[in-house]
């Protein structure tokens, strides 16, 4: 890049342009035969340097999102077909999104609930403990999610009443198989016990 300048304290390289302005950030190995740091950039970040982030307001939806996916796993266990454009209007829009292929896409809806859907069609929900690091600065109350009886932090002795006939389960994991959906819940360990951390619902 012909540049001579030295990265700062934070091992980064600040390079600005007009309005523009590039951070590289490095990270670094020692070379264990000449005690050397070797640098390699570890990622970037550009914006424009007046730009001036504004405050983030979200309505929290967790409770009307819940209700929707709960209703869907009741009519999943009936056997009904899913129409994803109602549950989609049900859930509202989502709060980001990320591209898995060219054809599947995975949308997150808050801070627990995750919908794979691939062209039009509902593939998979997930529940997963947190998915944003600040998820209390973007919500007034840190809600658990559940998914009709199951709820996390649950344990499995408590959940054991409501498993479906057809069930397997393993050391961290209960897989309840039907012939409309499998559903994975994964347990994890807590001090003395396992508590119900993420769930899966994969629909066929």
């Amino acid at each position: 890049m012909n540049i001579d300048t030295p990265l700062n304290a934070d091992d980064q390289l600040i390079i600005k342009q007009k309005n523009n302005t590039l951070v590289l950030n490095f990270v670094f190995v020692k070379n264990m035969e000449t005690f050397e740091r070797e640098f390699s950039l570890h990622n970037f970040e550009m914006y424009q340097s007046d730009y001036q982030r504004s405050a983030v307001v979200i309505k929290d939806k967790q409770d009307s999102q819940s209700t929707a996916i709960s209703q869907t796993f009741e009519a999943l266990q009936q056997e009904t077909e899913i129409d994803w454009q109602k549950l989609k209007a049900e859930l509202g829009e989502p709060m980001g999104q990320i591209t898995l292929t060219a054809n599947s896409t995975l949308l997150i809806y808050n801070q627990h609930l995750l919908v794979e859907i691939k062209k039009s069609d509902l593939i998979n929900i997930r529940y997963v403990r947190q998915i944003f690091l600040n998820a209390n600065q973007l919500y007034a109350n840190n809600k658990l999610w559940s998914l009709g009886y199951f709820k996390q932090n649950s344990s499995v002795k408590q959940l054991k009443p409501y498993f479906l006939e057809n069930n397997n389960e393993y050391d961290a994991e209960v897989e309840m198989q039907a012939d409309a959906f499998k559903l994975s819940l994964y347990f994890e360990d807590n001090e003395n016990s396992s508590s119900l951390g993420e769930a899966k619902l994969i629909i066929y």
